[in-house]
């Protein structure tokens, strides 16, 4: 898997396209991201398949609002503005 640093030019580029509309970055990002949120949601949910629910709903709200995230924060970002099925988004903080 590879990743971009947060605030990287690629990541402002994807963040553009996904603006765009385009599928292909929305791809992208899933493929960078998943890994990272997918563990995020474990661990806050403690449950796999509620985790799974969870990825799923930041992917769509993602596709949704792509103007809202925010690279220089990077995959923090993705999971702390969704609304997953067990309430609120996935900030720890």
């Amino acid at each position: 898997m590879q990743q971009v640093a947060a605030g990287d030019p690629a990541d402002q580029e994807l963040r553009q396209r996904l603006v765009d509309g385009d599928e292909t970055a929305l791809a992208r990002v899933y493929d960078l991201y998943f890994p990272l949120v997918y563990r995020l949601a474990v661990r806050v949910t403690g449950d796999w398949a509620a985790a799974e629910d969870v990825v799923q709903e930041v992917f769509a709200h993602l596709w949704q609002r792509p103007e809202a995230f925010d690279p220089g924060r990077g995959p923090a970002d993705l999971a702390g503005d969704a609304d997953p099925p067990h309430g609120g988004g996935l900030d720890t903080a």
